[in-house]
């Protein structure tokens, strides 16, 4: 099977929120493009920003990516890599995960915090708290980082702090501000920035 057909069978078969959408794919000769649902910017952007970081941003951020996570392990699979450059955010504040194409076939006896990505996950929840050090973090979110490393994945998502709230539109704010304080250099009048 060709390597352009195996990536679109193997996209037929992840279909989930967390992961961007397949909208077209063109080939010609020995070129394929594939073209993906729009994104606005990626956590890499808003770890560059001025923007500060709240704690239910951090949890409306991290539920979706869990959730990606998850999906991939009850289809035995495991993303290959997991960064701040991956985790992106559409404009109405949708979190998406980049890479499920790149997903790797994975036995559930290798499957652990580090292998399922999230130690990098409990990573980048870390770099987001530093955004914010004068926060005064929920011990919820404090111990979140370990908990990623220690805690299934199953039980993390029971967990309140995910099951409390909505993450509805909780996003659009923080993705408008991050996009313009990130590299354009803008500086807003926010109180959160």
């Amino acid at each position: 099977m060709a390597p352009a057909a195996a990536l679109l069978e193997l996209m037929g078969h992840i279909c989930h929120p967390s992961f961007p959408k397949l909208l077209q794919y063109y080939h010609h000769d020995t070129l394929s493009m594939l073209v993906w649902e729009p994104t606005e910017l990626s956590v890499d952007h808003i770890l560059a920003s001025s923007c500060s970081i709240t704690a239910d941003e951090i949890v409306s951020i991290v539920r979706p990516v869990l959730e990606g996570i998850q999906y991939l392990h009850e289809l035995g699979r495991a993303l290959a890599t997991l960064g701040p450059d991956t985790i992106l955010l559409t404009q109405s504040g949708d979190v998406k995960i980049r890479g499920a194409e790149s997903s790797c076939q994975i036995s559930q006896s290798e499957m652990n915090s580090a292998t399922m990505k999230l130690c990098a996950l409990a990573d980048i929840v870390t770099k987001l708290m530093l955004k914010n050090r004068t926060y005064e973090w929920e011990q919820e979110i404090q111990n979140l980082p370990r908990q990623l490393e220690s805690v299934s994945i199953e039980e993390l998502l029971q967990d309140e702090i995910f099951t409390q709230t909505s993450s509805e539109g909780e996003l659009k704010l923080l993705v408008s501000i991050a996009n313009k304080t990130a590299y354009h250099g803008i500086k807003t009048y926010y109180a959160r920035c």
